[in-house]
C-alpha cells in the first residue's frame, strides 16, 4: 500500500490555506513475477481441495497393507476455474492454461496433474506418514504451479537464430547416426553356406 498526500486548497477570507490530506493508493493487481515468488505450499491451500488418503502400494509390507498413507488432494473443474483470480493469479492462470493447450509448449510448461475431466488430482505415496506425502502434494502442486504458470518472454531475433541453427544440427546429427546404424545393420547379412 503507498500513502501519497494530496494538497486540497481551502479558501478561508482572502488567504489560501493549504490542507493536507493522506490518501492511501493500493497498487494494482501484482505481477506475475511477485505472484509467483510469494506463492507457497501452505497448508491454508487445503480449503480449496477434497483431502483424501488411501492405501499405498510398493514395498513396506503389512504396515502398507493396513494403514491409509497415500494422500490426495483434487479440486473439482468448476472449482478450478472459479480460482482464477480469486487465490490465483489471472496472469499466471491464463498462461497456465494456454501452455497445457498449446501443443508447441514443452513438456515441462504443461500443468501435469489435470485429469481427463479437467479436474485437478495430486498424490503421493512418497514415505509412510499419510502428513509428509499430504505436504508433498501441495509441494508438487505449487512446484507446477510456479513452472507452468511462468509468463513466457520475448525472444530476440538473434537467440532465435541461434536456436534454429541448433536445432538443425541436431537433426542433421541424428539423420547421420541414423544412415550409419542402416549401413551397419545391412553388413550383418546372414551367413550363407554357399560362401565357404
Amino acid at each position: 500500500m503507498l500513502r501519497c498526500i494530496v494538497p486540497i486548497p481551502r479558501k478561508i477570507g482572502t488567504t489560501h490555506l493549504v490542507r493536507y490530506l493522506s490518501i492511501s493508493k493500493t497498487e494494482g493487481p501484482p505481477s506475475a513475477e511477485k505472484w509467483i515468488a510469494n506463492f507457497h505450499p501452505d497448508r491454508n491451500l487445503l480449503k480449496h481441495f477434497d483431502v483424501s488418503y488411501a492405501h499405498s502400494s510398493g514395498k513396506g509390507g503389512q504396515h502398507v497393507n493396513t494403514t491409509d498413507s497415500k494422500a490426495q488432494i483434487k479440486m473439482p473443474a468448476a472449482l478450478w476455474f472459479k480460482s482464477r483470480g480469486e487465490w490465483i493469479s489471472e496472469i499466471v492462470f491464463d498462461e497456465l492454461m494456454n501452455n497445457y493447450n498449446d501443443r508447441d509448449s514443452p513438456a515441462i510448461k504443461r500443468f501435469p496433474y489435470f485429469t481427463s475431466h479437467g479436474d485437478v488430482l495430486v498424490e503421493s505415496q512418497k514415505t509412510r506418514y499419510r502428513d509428509l506425502n499430504l505436504q508433498d502434494c501441495l509441494n508438487k502442486f505449487v512446484l507446477a504451479v510456479k513452472q507452468c504458470g511462468q509468463p513466457k518472454q520475448e525472444i530476440d531475433k538473434e537467440t532465435e537464430k541461434t536456436w534454429q541453427r541448433y536445432r538443425k544440427r541436431d537433426n542433421e546429427q541424428r539423420l547421420h547416426k541414423k544412415k550409419q546404424q542402416k549401413v551397419k545393420k545391412q553388413f550383418r547379412g546372414h551367413i550363407k553356406l554357399d560362401d565357404m
